[in-house]
């Protein structure tokens, strides 16, 4: 009887008396198991033989348990606890920080508050251990580096405190509070030349290109901004006011990024094993492209498959950093097969880099 009331939990009943039904669950645990015996055993005593002693005792073992159960009901309903994510985007190396905000607007301080963190983030934790007088509000900050991409949960967490006495423990469960995607790394620097396009067989995509190609679509009056170098002088000459030429993109203009996630190819673990190493050349590699005004798309299988047609905006980078970050190699996976597969999806002409260990 004393091991299952030792362990009473209040959730239902509690966040109806304190009203944190938005915010928390709350349970309520009796620590100090040995008391209700000896208030039982007292009670006992007392009727039995009458004595000062069993009296004093008793009220002294009943008044802590009074005091205990006030003070905790107390605090429940007056100790508030925020946390606040401040940076929501993130990037391999970058900081992670959050701010804790810990209210307490009852009039009995919070000897001691304990924050528990669940996070899954690698190296990250936010626990502590903090303090708050009556009335006093406490914040603080907690930093962390993101060394590994991947998605990750913030949270969930706890929040635990106690009587004077030790007799009751509060905890607050909170769910997680987002989920966070940390992104690659990115190289700044050229990793490769560039392909240009088809090298047999030219079949125009009918679409202007500002990028030279060996395809010409037209020639018009020249504008500002228009390079020197795409002037067409037999027609500036004839005419007698510059001309520059207009090109049509060639389908080898839209190139393809694969990487290899065949479990049985990859070796290493963490940061030095090679899937890292694939996954930062990469985006790396469609940072390059995408600033040579190409179409680029992506494409992976494994884990997570992650396909991102291709399209020469800034925005098409941040699409393949977010499959680059989910990227995980997976069984069954041959390259070979997997390349059967990707015909199925990009196009005749198209121009496709594997990256492969």
């Amino acid at each position: 009887m004393v091991g299952i009331l030792s362990r009473i939990r209040l959730r239902g009943i509690w966040q109806v008396w304190t009203g944190r039904l938005a915010e928390a669950d709350v349970e309520v645990f009796w620590q100090r198991r040995v008391l209700l015996p000896i208030l039982l055993s007292l009670l006992l005593l007392e009727l039995a033989f009458p004595s000062r002693v069993w009296a004093g005792l008793l009220i002294v073992t009943g008044g802590m348990l009074a005091i205990a159960a006030w003070w905790v009901y107390h605090q429940t309903s007056s100790v508030h606890v925020r946390r606040e994510l401040l940076y929501a985007w993130v990037q391999v190396g970058d900081h992670l920080e959050e701010r804790f905000v810990l209210t307490n607007d009852g009039v009995v301080p919070l000897l001691w508050v304990e924050v528990v963190d669940h996070s899954s983030l690698p190296g990250y934790s936010a626990s502590t251990v903090r303090a708050a007088g009556g009335g006093e509000t406490v914040r603080w900050f907690v930093r962390g580096t993101c060394d590994l991409r991947g998605e990750y949960r913030l949270g969930p967490w706890e929040v635990r405190f106690s009587d004077p006495f030790g007799i009751f423990l509060v905890v607050l469960s909170y769910p997680p509070l987002e989920t966070i995607l940390v992104y690659p790394p990115v190289s700044p620097y050229s990793l490769l030349p560039l392909p240009q396009g088809s090298a047999l067989g030219y079949a125009g995509a009918h679409t202007r290109s500002n990028q030279s190609t060996s395809i010409t679509r037209n020639v018009r009056e020249y504008s500002p901004g228009d390079s020197i170098r795409h002037i067409h002088w037999p027609t500036t000459a004839r005419k007698g006011m510059l001309h520059t030429r207009e090109f049509e993109r060639e389908t080898g203009g839209d190139v393809w990024i694969m990487l290899d996630l065949d479990r049985l190819d990859h070796v290493g673990t963490g940061a030095q094993s090679t899937l890292e190493v694939g996954v930062i050349l990469a985006a790396s590699l469609a940072l390059q492209l995408l600033e040579a005004n190409r179409r680029v798309g992506f494409l992976c299988f494994g884990q997570t498959p992650s396909l991102v047609r291709p399209a020469a905006s800034r925005e098409r980078l941040w699409r393949i950093l977010q499959g680059l970050a989910l990227a995980q190699t997976g069984d069954d996976q041959p390259l070979g097969i997997m390349l059967t597969e990707a015909g199925r999806v990009i196009p005749s002409g198209s121009t496709l880099l594997v990256l492969t260990p």
